[in-house]
């Protein structure tokens, strides 16, 4: 008999996006569903929380995940959460992609995205989060490599392009035009 066990506890969102933790989505999982509306309150939310003299930590919501003990990495199988961890993932490549961000930021806001590279190893890194297959080679391709946001977003989409991917667009679109107006200090 498999013995399971639960574990609950607070996660700084920083350790969420480091090498502690991969994210897949398994084949039950549904497509990304988040549209703008969303996406616009999650970012709000953010602002907010950034803004407001911090009290107690701001709750982000909730993860659950199963741990992969048999690898000998951190590979997590994401239950719940996956709006979010997209979400925040297309964040973080936008914000690393806007012309005004910093380099240095730039560098970390990839660590967020891509496991730390070893170029003399001919590791390009991994990317922290996997989505399912009909999404995963769209969403590398488009959002998580370096340098693709911009081309991405003033591209157009083809006809058979699936209804999740068209929210990836667009909340990437979303994202990238509404951090763009935001000040270098926001």
């Amino acid at each position: 008999m498999v013995q399971k066990t639960f574990e609950a506890r607070e996660v700084v969102l920083s350790d969420v996006f480091s090498n502690d933790f991969r994210f897949s989505m398994p084949l039950y999982q549904r497509p990304y569903t988040w549209g703008t509306e969303e996406t616009e309150e999650l970012l709000n939310d953010l602002r907010s929380a950034m803004n407001d003299e911090p009290v107690e930590p701001y709750f982000l919501g909730s993860i659950v995940l199963i741990a992969d003990n048999n690898s000998s990495e951190p590979m997590h199988e994401v239950i719940d959460g996956q709006q979010r961890l997209t979400t925040l993932t297309i964040l973080f490549c936008v914000l690393r992609e806007l012309p005004t961000a910093i380099p240095e930021y730039r560098n970390s806001l990839n660590a967020r995205v891509q496991e730390t590279q070893d170029v003399l190893a001919g590791d390009r890194g991994r990317f922290r989060l996997s989505l399912r297959e009909l999404d995963k080679n769209f969403f590398c391709d488009n959002v998580q490599e370096r340098d693709r946001i911009k081309e991405f977003i003033e591209g157009e989409l083809p006809v058979n392009t699936f209804d999740s991917q068209k929210r990836i667009f667009n909340n990437s679109k979303f994202l990238y035009e509404e951090l763009s107006t935001w000040t270098e200090q926001e």
